[in-house]
């Protein structure tokens, strides 16, 4: 192993700074040190790298027995990243996103500012326009240099009155989204998905189900509800539960989501009550809201084929849900 650099970890920003992901054997790595625009522009290889993390504990994936494995090259130092390999015991828990037992290491990445450079930021904004749910602003940010810049975007509409500079912590208004998977016994698990149209695309898309986290409400009481209005199901036990905020379009808006990926037993009562509707064209949703969602039901195994067939029928499908079924697949094709 190669020893660790003595000031390392004591450069390090403190947490949530630094994220780091220990795999078995893995050389996977998401820096969390980035400022905000850097940081969400990682929300799909978030849903990609999730795949990977997810794809031992879903039975109804066939792993192969030969663990990921990339030769891993001394410190290195690239632009404002530095990179090092590091015993999984060295690294302090405050700093660690992901454990699992297996990993036997850890391999991380730390955002260093240069000497002659400041790191980019939004110093105000400024409402341009209102609508019932979004508002157009108007954010003032300065780059490395210290150049003052101007940026547009679009934000979701809280109800509460606007402050002047966005919190870089976390979205102003956040969504979570459900993925899930259906376990029958003696069956092959299933993902259960919806249809719904989406007028800015103007098409019929293929999602999970998801919802807007209400102010002062927990996000998986969120969850539950939502997924119970949209596909009639019950939550039996959740398989993983991410803490990473999830940017769909960090160019134009700040909205963000966090994704849940969840079992539902399908042999339970209720459950099964609701698929044998779902089977039968059950629409769900709020009607007053113009929502007509209905069931969706995929095999796991093989997810992005199936998309893939959906997509040249005409549907469109939802980011985060194909980035991480390519991720499941890619997945099994390295690890056989």
């Amino acid at each position: 192993q190669i020893p660790r650099p003595p000031d390392l970890l004591q450069d390090l920003p403190p947490a949530p700074r630094v994220r780091a992901e220990a795999m078995s054997g893995c050389a996977l790595s998401v820096s969390g040190g980035m400022r905000r625009a850097g940081r969400a522009n990682l929300h799909l290889l978030a849903c990609f790298a999730s795949s990977f993390s997810h794809l031992q504990d879903l039975p109804g994936i066939s792993t192969g027995k030969r663990a990921l494995g990339v030769p891993q090259p001394p410190p290195f130092r690239t632009g404002t990243f530095v990179t090092h390999r590091l015993p999984q015991s060295s690294l302090p828990s405050s700093h660690v996103l992901f454990r699992r037992q297996r990993a036997s290491s850890l391999r991380f990445f730390s955002m260093r500012e240069s000497e002659d450079k400041k790191a980019s930021h939004v110093t105000g904004k400024t409402t341009v326009a209102k609508a019932n749910w979004l508002k157009l602003v108007q954010i003032n940010w300065e780059d490395e240099n210290g150049k003052s810049m101007t940026w547009e975007a679009v934000e979701r509409m809280t109800g509460a009155e606007d402050t002047a500079v966005a919190s870089p912590a976390e979205p102003s208004v956040y969504g979570v989204a459900i993925l899930p998977i259906l376990q029958t016994k003696g069956q092959a698990d299933e993902v259960m998905l919806i249809t719904q149209f989406r007028p800015p695309i103007g098409k019929m898309c293929v999602e999970t189900p998801a919802g807007l986290v209400g102010k002062g409400e927990d996000m998986h009481e969120t969850a539950w509800r939502e997924l119970k209005e949209e596909t009639g199901l019950t939550v039996g036990h959740m398989i993983d539960d991410d803490a990473s905020y999830l940017y769909n379009d960090p160019g134009i808006t700040d909205a963000g989501c966090k994704l849940l990926v969840v079992a539902v037993d399908a042999d339970e009562a209720s459950n099964k009550a609701a698929l044998e509707r779902g089977a039968q064209g059950e629409v769900y949703g709020l009607a007053a809201e113009g929502e007509a969602i209905r069931q969706l039901r995929v095999p796991l195994q093989g997810l992005r084929c199936r998309l893939n067939a959906l997509t040249a029928e005409g549907y469109a499908v939802d980011g985060k849900l194909h980035c991480f079924a390519r991720g499941l697949e890619v997945a099994q094709k390295l690890m056989k």
